[in-house]
C-alpha cells in the first residue's frame, strides 16, 4: 500500500525520537520544552512546515533514502526531492561539486572539478572551435546546465578573449540556491567580479534570454533534451556534459546525438568526458568525424567530434 506524506511524517519523528539527544546530552534549546509525544506535535503543524522542519535539521536522509521512496511523499515536487539527495564534496584540486547519492554519480570528476571542465569544455571544445574559426559572436549549447560551472568557465573564457557568447542550456532539475551558495567556484576562478557572475549565472530567469553582460547572454531551459525542439544549424559548439552512461543510459543514445547533429553549424565542435566506444560509433554513423583525446586529470581519454562542411 502506497505511503502517504502523513505516514512519512510518522516515520520521521520516530527517527527523530531516536537520533535527537536525550535531556541531559542536549544544549538546552530541546530540553523540557520539547514534545514528549511527536504525534501530538505533527497534529499542530503544517504538513509543508515539518517537512521544511525536517530538512533544516539534515535528518531526511533517515527516512528518505531513495528516489523511489521520495515520490511517495504527497506534495513535494520532484525538483526538491531531487535536491534532497545530493550532498556538497571536495574534488582534488579543490575546488566542489556535489554528489548524487542515490545514483553514486558526481557533477564532476573527484581528481579535479575545474580543471575536468577547462580542459574538456573550454580548452578543447570552445577555445579549440574559436582558434580555429574566427568567429564571433558563438552560440553554445549545453546538455546539463548542472552547477553553472561551464558557464562561468564560458563567460569568462568571453571576457577575457573579448568575443560575444550566447549560451543556451538544459537543466530538468535546477538545483537549490542553498546548496549551489556553498559552491567555491566564484572564489577559484580568479577574473573581475567572478563571484557575483556566479550568483547572477544562477539567479538569473528561467526560460528567457538573459544578457549577463555585453559579451554574454544566457538562456536557460527547463526542459529535457528528447522533449525540446533545435533549430537546424543553429549551434557552434556543444558541451555534452549528463551523467555518465552507465547512470543515466537515456541520454546517450542516437536519437539524441541525431537531434543534435542538425542542430550544429557546418563545422560545429561536440565535446564530451565520455569516451565510450559505443558512443564513438554512434557519433560516426552520423557522419562525424571523432577524435579521442586525452582526458583530464584522473581520466584516459574524452572525446571531441566535428560536423562536417557539406
Amino acid at each position: 500500500m502506497e505511503r502517504t506524506f502523513q505516514a512519512c511524517c510518522n516515520s520521521l519523528f520516530d527517527r527523530l525520537r531516536q537520533n535527537l539527544p536525550n535531556k541531559n546530552e542536549s544544549r538546552g534549546e530541546l530540553g523540557s520544552s520539547y514534545p514528549r509525544n511527536p504525534d501530538h506535535w505533527l497534529s499542530n503543524l503544517q504538513v509543508s512546515r515539518l517537512l521544511e522542519l525536517a530538512l533544516s535539521l539534515a535528518l531526511c536522509p533517515y527516512f528518505c533514502r531513495t528516489t523511489q521512496e521520495l515520490e511517495n511523499i504527497k506534495g513535494v515536487s520532484i525538483s526538491c526531492k531531487i535536491n534532497l539527495m545530493l550532498n556538497l564534496i571536495k574534488t582534488g584540486d579543490g575546488s566542489n561539486s556535489l554528489l548524487n547519492t542515490e545514483l553514486n554519480e558526481t557533477y564532476h570528476s573527484i581528481h579535479g572539478a575545474l580543471q575536468e571542465s577547462n580542459h574538456v569544455f573550454i580548452k578543447n571544445g570552445l577555445q579549440f572551435f574559436v582558434e580555429k574559426n574566427k568567429t564571433s559572436p558563438v552560440s553554445i549549447f549545453e546538455v546539463g546546465f548542472g552547477t553553472g560551472l561551464n558557464a562561468l568557465l564560458a563567460l569568462k573564457f568571453s571576457l577575457e578573449n573579448r568575443i560575444k557568447i550566447n549560451y543556451v542550456s538544459i537543466e530538468v532539475f535546477p538545483i537549490d540556491w542553498e546548496m549551489i551558495s556553498q559552491l567555491n567556484y566564484g572564489e577559484l576562478i580568479s577574473f573581475g567580479n567572478g563571484k557575483s557572475l556566479f550568483t547572477e549565472i544562477h539567479q538569473s530567469e528561467w526560460g528567457k534570454e538573459i544578457e549577463i553582460n555585453k559579451s554574454f547572454s544566457l538562456t536557460k531551459i527547463k526542459q529535457t533534451i528528447q522533449s525540446i525542439e533545435l533549430m537546424a544549424e543553429s549551434f557552434d559548439v556543444i558541451f555534452f556534459d549528463a551523467f555518465a552512461p552507465s547512470k543515466q543510459p537515456e541520454m546517450w543514445e542516437i536519437p539524441i546525438f541525431t537531434k543534435i547533429t542538425k542542430a550544429m553549424k557546418p563545422e560545429a565542435v561536440f565535446v564530451t568526458y565520455c569516451a565510450k566506444g559505443q558512443l564513438k560509433q554512434d557519433l560516426k554513423s552520423l557522419g562525424m568525424i571523432v577524435e579521442s583525446l586525452p582526458g583530464p586529470p584522473g581520466k584516459r581519454e574524452m572525446v571531441r567530434a566535428l560536423k562536417l562542411k557539406v
